[in-house]
């Protein structure tokens, strides 16, 4: 069985489901975010075996020893919804759900594309210029990053209006692009800079016009090319972890 978990607002987990599956020959099972708060009972233990997970939601039961495969689109567990309890209260919920969802993703381990990122469940979410930090901190090129608050939306109008090249990396493979169509971009380096497996780059051209990374997206839609590519990758890591 393979695995998406996503946030309640992920308007591209259900399509992308549907097309695992297809391209995957695997059942797929979504669990959105409130789903694992409000809908869920969980049986959650850690032992000197290391971690089992059952997360039951009615009817499903979702048991991580089951699960061979596995595609993190979340970005954060809340029990802001428990309207009935004080504030300091789902405060303090929202931490434990929060280091509950990370434990049972991590523990899927190399089963799982875009693991979780302390202290949040879902993989990197960061500015642009914290992207751009991490890639230049690997010797990848980057565009320039105006901290002022005026130049960076000056920057941000000349970036619509920029040629601009993208590319989805799948376990650090480009997709929908040629590696000679960005010299220069290791998709591997890029993918172990940013902490990501499955993502969506855009560089636009430098003053000597060699391509430079200018935005990341996380949680990018995925077309057909793209999700035979996350299936091949979810393939491989079953063979791995097997």
């Amino acid at each position: 069985m393979w695995l998406i978990a996503c946030q309640d607002g992920d308007a591209q987990a259900s399509a992308i489901a549907d097309g695992l599956e297809n391209a995957g020959g695997r059942t797929v099972e979504l669990v959105t975010a409130s789903e694992l708060v409000h809908g869920a009972v969980w049986n959650h233990q850690i032992g000197a075996e290391g971690v089992t997970t059952t997360v039951r939601l009615g009817e499903r039961a979702i048991d991580s020893g089951h699960v061979t495969g596995a595609l993190n689109r979340l970005v954060w567990l809340s029990v802001d919804g428990f309207e009935g309890a004080s504030y300091a209260d789902r405060e303090y919920a929202t931490a434990e759900f929060q280091a509950l969802g990370l434990s049972w993703l991590a523990s899927l381990g190399e089963r799982l594309l875009n693991p979780p990122i302390a202290p949040g469940v879902g993989s990197a979410w960061w500015p642009s210029c914290q992207w751009r930090a991490a890639a230049l901190g690997a010797g990848l090129p980057v565009a320039r990053y105006e901290s002022d608050e005026a130049a960076q939306l000056e920057q941000q109008d000349r970036f619509v209006q920029l040629e601009k090249h993208s590319a989805v990396v799948v376990d650090g493979r480009l997709v929908g692009a040629e590696q000679d169509e960005l010299p220069g971009i290791d998709p591997r380096v890029l993918s172990g800079a940013l902490g990501l497996d499955v993502f969506e780059a855009w560089f636009t051209p430098g003053p000597d016009g060699a391509w430079e990374l200018a935005e990341v997206d996380p949680l990018p839609p995925l077309d057909a090319v793209a999700l035979e590519a996350v299936a091949d990758a979810l393939r491989t890591r079953e063979r791995k972890a097997s």
